[in-house]
C-alpha cells in the first residue's frame, strides 16, 4: 500500500490536462495481463482536486507541513494526461501506467526527479538508473516499476496483448472502468494471504471462511472527494458479492448511548447468543470461550484518551451470569449485573469513569445504526497534526454480503 501511495502522489506531481475517463480506463485494463494478483483504476482529476486544490481537508492537513505543496506547484503539468491511471502487482512488484500530453517534457521531468536518464531500445524509452521507481515510455504511455527495471519486450507485451488475455475479460472490468470512484481496485485474496504466510495466513483464511462463502476476491474503493472513505467488500469466485455467512445482528444503538459523556474510542459489536456458542465450540481449544457463551447482544466499549477503560456494557441471554462475571473480573475488569440483565463494565478507579474525550457517546451511537460492528476514535496521527476522526464500520448490504467501511474526516 506505501508503494501504490508513493507511486501515486508521484504521477500527481507530474500531470497535466484532461482527457475522457471510461475510455482511457478500458484502454488501460486491456494492456494488464488478466493474471495479476491485483489491478486498480484511479481517478487522476479527482486525486488532484484532493491534493491541489483542497477539496479534501483531511489529505489538505497531512500535506501542508511537508515539501509536497512546492514540489507540486514546481512539477505541475509534467506530461501526464489527467484521466484515468492503472496500477497492477505481479509478483514482488507494483505498476502505474497511463498516458502521456507530452512525452519529451514527462521524460525531462522524470530524468530530473529520478537524477538518471532514459535510453532508447527499439521503440521503447527505459529509464538507466533510478533513486525512485523505474520506468518506461513508449506510444504515449508510461510505466512506473515499484523495483527493478522493465525490459522492452515487457512493455511491448504489455501494448500488444490480446484483448481475450487481458483483465478487460473479466466481469469486474466495467466496474473498475465506470469511475464511480476515486479509485477502484479488485485483488485476488489468495495472493495476498500468501504475501503473509505461515500461521497468519492460516488465521486471516479461517476468518474469513467463517464470514463468508467462497471468499476470492477483495473489492476496494477510495473516495477522497470530502473525506478519505474507504469500502472493502469481498467477492466470490464469479465476481459476485460473497455471501456474508455468519448470522450477526446489528448493533442496539439505544444499549450504546446509555453509556452516556464522552470518550476518545467507542468500540461495539452486536453478537448474538448464536455466534457466541459456535465462536465458543469452534475455538475452544486455542482460547478458552466457554464463560462468555452467556453474552447476546450488543457489546460496547468506551476508552478515554490514553486508551483506559470509561465504560462498558454487555448484553446477555438472561442466563447465569456468574462464570462471564467472574471471567471479566479476572480481567481486571469490574464488572456487575444490572436490572436490565445486561453487564456494566466500570473502570475501578472511580474518578477515571467521569466523560472523557472529544465524542459524544450518544452521537456516535446514532452513526452506529445498522452496522455489525463498529469503531470511532479521535486521532491524532503526529505532533502538530490537526486531530481526526477514524470510523471502522462493518455493514450488510442488500446483496446479502458486507463490507468494511473505513472514513476518516
Amino acid at each position: 500500500m506505501k508503494k501504490i501511495l508513493s507511486l501515486l502522489s508521484l504521477i500527481i506531481l507530474l500531470t497535466s490536462c484532461s482527457s475522457d475517463f471510461s475510455d482511457q480506463a478500458r484502454d488501460l485494463l486491456a494492456s494488464i495481463p488478466s493474471d495479476v494478483e491485483s489491478v486498480g483504476i484511479i481517478n487522476m482529476q479527482s486525486a488532484i482536486d484532493a491534493f491541489d486544490k483542497g477539496s479534501n481537508p483531511v489529505i489538505t492537513s497531512a500535506l501542508k507541513k511537508g515539501k509536497f505543496p512546492t514540489e507540486l506547484a514546481n512539477l505541475k503539468d509534467g506530461g501526464v494526461d489527467v484521466s484515468a491511471a492503472a496500477f497492477f502487482s505481479r509478483g514482488s512488484k507494483i505498476y502505474i501506467t497511463g498516458f502521456l500530453s507530452d512525452e519529451d517534457k514527462f521524460c525531462e521531468t522524470y530524468s530530473k526527479m529520478s537524477h538518471s536518464q532514459f535510453g532508447k531500445f527499439g521503440n521503447v524509452k527505459i529509464l538507466e538508473k533510478s533513486r525512485g521507481g523505474y520506468c518506461a515510455v513508449a506510444d504515449d504511455r508510461f510505466w512506473i516499476v515499484s523495483s527493478g527495471s522493465p525490459d522492452a519486450d515487457e512493455i511491448r507485451g504489455y501494448l500488444d496483448l490480446p484483448e481475450s488475455k487481458s483483465i478487460l475479460k473479466i466481469p469486474f472490468a466495467e466496474a473498475l472502468a465506470e469511475g464511480k470512484y476515486d479509485v477502484r481496485a479488485i485483488a485476488n485474496l489468495g495472493s495476498l494471504l500468501a504475501m503473509t504466510g505461515g500461521e497468519t495466513q492460516m488465521k486471516v483464511s479461517v476468518i474469513l471462511n467463517m464470514l463468508y462463502d467462497d471468499p476470492s476476491y477483495a473489492d476496494l474503493s477510495l473516495d477522497l472527494k470530502k473525506n478519505v472513505d474507504i469500502n472493502i467488500g469481498v467477492l466470490n469466485s464469479r465476481y459476485n458479492p460473497a455471501k456474508f455467512i455468519l448470522p450477526l445482528g446489528e448493533i442496539d444503538t439505544q444499549a450504546v448511548a446509555s453509556l452516556g459523556g464522552n470518550a476518545n474510542t467507542i468500540i461495539a459489536a452486536s453478537l448474538p447468543g448464536e455466534v457466541v456458542k459456535r465462536l465458543a465450540s469452534q475455538f475452544d481449544k486455542l482460547i478458552p470461550l466457554a464463560p462468555l457463551s452467556a453474552i447476546d447482544g450488543t457489546v460496547c466499549l468506551t476508552l478515554g484518551p490514553d486508551n483506559k477503560l470509561l465504560s462498558g456494557l454487555i448484553q446477555t441471554d438472561g442466563s447465569d451470569p456468574q462464570p462471564l462475571l467472574s471471567f471479566l473480573n479476572s480481567q481486571g475488569l469490574s464488572a456487575t449485573p444490572s436490572s436490565s440483565g445486561a453487564i456494566r463494565i466500570v473502570p475501578e478507579d472511580a474518578a477515571h469513569a467521569q466523560s472523557v474525550g472529544n465524542l459524544s457517546v450518544a452521537n456516535t451511537a446514532k452513526s452506529f445504526s445498522g452496522s455489525y460492528l463498529a469503531i470511532e476514535s479521535h486521532l491524532t496521527p503526529f505532533k502538530g497534526a490537526a486531530p481526526y476522526t477514524v470510523t471502522i464500520r462493518l455493514t450488510p448490504s442488500t446483496s446479502g454480503s458486507a463490507s468494511f467501511r473505513l472514513t476518516i474526516r
